[in-house]
């Protein structure tokens, strides 16, 4: 499947916006509406748009904490069979297979401090992990 530089102006148009109409997405890309309709049932269609979603300012929801924590599994699991039970917790927004000394980076967003603890030492207390390190979130840009 090959994309051309107008398939790839369409896609870096809706991750900044996925609410802007095809009208508005032709006037930028200069192709006529019914082109960019064409060519974006198309990348859904060949799977390089999976969703269309938002992105939500999670304190505005109450989630006062946002931390990473970057797990390492055991020798013998399943970095993807781990990851997997913990994306199902309470308090897990995200979790990642990753490349590096850890194998799992996993986003949470808890309402309170007590809550990021119950998350962690959850995580920590799985039989399949090794080690369990959180990395706090400052501020998201």
């Amino acid at each position: 499947m090959m994309l051309d530089d107008k398939d790839r102006e369409i896609i870096r148009l809706l991750e900044e916006n996925s609410r802007y109409s095809i009208r508005e997405i032709a006037s930028r890309v200069g192709l006529s509406h019914m082109a960019v309709y064409k060519r974006i049932k198309k990348l859904v269609d060949l799977g390089v748009i999976k969703k269309f979603s938002i992105i939500v300012d999670p304190s505005n929801l109450g989630y006062s904490c946002a931390y990473y924590i970057m797990v390492r599994v055991k020798s013998g699991y399943d970095p993807i069979t781990v990851g997997e039970k913990i994306r199902g917790m309470d308090g897990v927004s995200m979790v990642n297979v990753i490349a590096s000394e850890y194998d799992l980076l996993v986003l949470t967003r808890c309402l309170s401090k007590s809550e990021a603890y119950d998350v962690l030492n959850k995580v920590r207390r799985m039989e399949e992990v090794e080690r369990a390190s959180p990395v706090y979130i400052i501020k998201t840009l």
